[in-house]
């Protein structure tokens, strides 16, 4: 008899939230519908800004511009102490025509290309604001490194390494000491 009762009273809960149900199908497609919408959005911004470096990298004189492709061919990052202290993004900043103050817990793309110009293979960075501004980049042949990098727009007079590095170091608090020096004159402690 307890069983037939817990059999029926289960059985009674069951067709109780059955009955309460919602049609949630409706919903489901919506949000799959908002989820599609933002994913071809993204795809339409990002082909409009490899559209746009293309034609700044053709206009520099670059033929066969391509979107590299891989782990390091796309970066984000906002420009900060944590992200500063990076011997990767110091570099890239060597090769900017702004300056640095002005991006500071900005966002800062970088896109890879591979292009050929003067008969050459080329790895070409683009480097660009939120707003999809180029504010840098560079370049080297196929097959080298940074080490070997030039500015990628001859129009601006690149930095000088040792001035940069100091005002880099200053904004971002990069190597400062706060100590305070105990010797007198004489070079004893005090």
């Amino acid at each position: 008899m307890k069983r037939l009762l817990m059999t029926l009273f289960i059985g009674l809960a069951l067709v109780a939230c059955s009955n309460t149900k919602t049609d949630t199908t409706d919903q489901n497609n919506a949000n799959q519908n908002n989820t599609t919408q933002n994913q071809n959005n993204n795809d339409t911004t990002t082909d409009q800004t490899a559209d746009a470096d293309v034609k700044y990298l053709e206009d520099l004189g670059y033929k066969d511009v391509k979107a590299a492709t891989g782990t390091n061919a796309h970066q984000t990052y906002k420009l900060n102490e944590a992200t500063a202290v990076d011997q990767n993004i110091y570099g890239q900043w060597v090769f900017t025509w702004v300056e640095p103050a002005e991006y500071v817990e900005k966002d800062v793309n970088v896109q890879q290309y591979t292009a050929t110009k003067h008969n050459k293979n080329y790895d070409v960075f683009v480097m660009t604001d939120a707003n999809q501004n180029v504010i840098g980049g560079y370049y080297y042949e196929a097959g080298q490194t940074m080490n070997e990098a030039k500015i990628l727009d001859e129009k601006h007079t690149p930095r000088i390494v040792k001035d940069f590095e100091s005002t880099w170091n200053r904004l971002f608090n990069i190597n400062q000491t706060n100590s305070t020096d105990t010797t007198d004159t004489q070079g004893q402690n005090r």
